[in-house]
């Protein structure tokens, strides 16, 4: 059990703390997926017209890690799945210091 809720919770509960975990998964993976996108050289106005946001939107949000990925595949010989792997870790550490 998370630590998140304690035995006493109510179904509610533990079904808002699952949906949660859910969503940030889901967050993991579009970040991922637009900068997979990025590397494959699409433009921001096309990746924003796929999420269905504006292009600045879709910048602000996005570009640390495609432009992450971007930069370790130019300055590397790493598979798309290591440089992406670096961008995650570097995404979470980035998103963990915001937040302190």
């Amino acid at each position: 059990m998370s630590s998140r809720h304690s035995r006493g919770d109510t179904p509610a509960v533990v079904r808002l703390v699952a949906v949660d975990r859910q969503i940030r998964q889901l967050q993991r993976e579009r970040a991922a997926l637009v900068a997979v996108a990025r590397s494959e050289k699409l433009s921001w106005q096309q990746i924003a017209a796929a999420l269905g946001v504006s292009r600045q939107a879709a910048w602000e949000a996005h570009r640390a890690a495609a432009d992450t990925v971007a930069d370790i595949r130019l300055r590397s010989s790493m598979s798309e799945d290591e440089a992406m792997a670096i961008a995650k870790s570097a995404t979470r550490e980035a998103r963990a210091s915001r937040s302190r």
